[in-house]
């Protein structure tokens, strides 16, 4: 009886990661178009609760790298660049500042281009506190969400506290 080579082994262990990574990618770039819907937060630090209307528009640079989103809201405007390829970083553009973070891939369930759950996380300060920062974003014809809770890692245990939620509907795509 023969045993299975190694090499065959690695091949197939790199083809499936590759093969992963581009349904990873294909999933993100289902999320191009128009978008309305609403934003709720918390401020952490005084407990209220706010909640917004909100449009995004989601197109692909022309170097195919990062997914430009514009959001605005009646109060603001910014934009945010999310790498299509792993790290997935994440770039937010605001008036005054800019922000930019690798998110890690911790989770992800996909059942097709417009129905899948992807689950980020990465480490940040909130209130001079370290936490773990968790983003599940959720994909449905039609609609997807983006929600966001922190864990305090100087808490005993995990206790995870939602931040903010952001849920959309996709708008018709425009005729020419």
């Amino acid at each position: 009886m023969s045993r299975p080579t190694t090499i065959p082994l690695i091949l197939a262990a790199l083809l499936s990661f590759s093969a992963a990574a581009e349904v990873e990618q294909d999933a993100l770039l289902s999320l191009q178009g128009k978008w309305e819907g609403h934003w709720r937060g918390q401020n952490l630090d005084s407990g209220d609760v706010s909640q917004t209307s909100v449009r995004v528009s989601i197109d692909l640079t022309e170097d195919g790298q990062w997914l430009e989103e514009r959001i605005t809201t009646p109060q603001a405007q910014f934009s945010q660049r999310v790498e299509t390829v792993s790290p997935y970083r994440i770039i937010q553009q605001f008036e005054h500042a800019e922000y930019e973070q690798d998110r890690l891939l911790t989770g992800f369930h996909y059942v097709s281009d417009e129905v899948w759950i992807l689950r980020f996380e990465f480490s940040a300060n909130r209130q001079q506190r370290p936490v773990k920062v968790q983003q599940i974003w959720r994909r449905l014809p039609g609609a997807m969400s983006r929600e966001e809770q922190v864990d305090y890692l100087d808490d005993k245990g995990e206790n995870w506290l939602t931040r903010q939620t952001l849920v959309l509907e996709q708008l018709p795509a425009e005729t020419p």
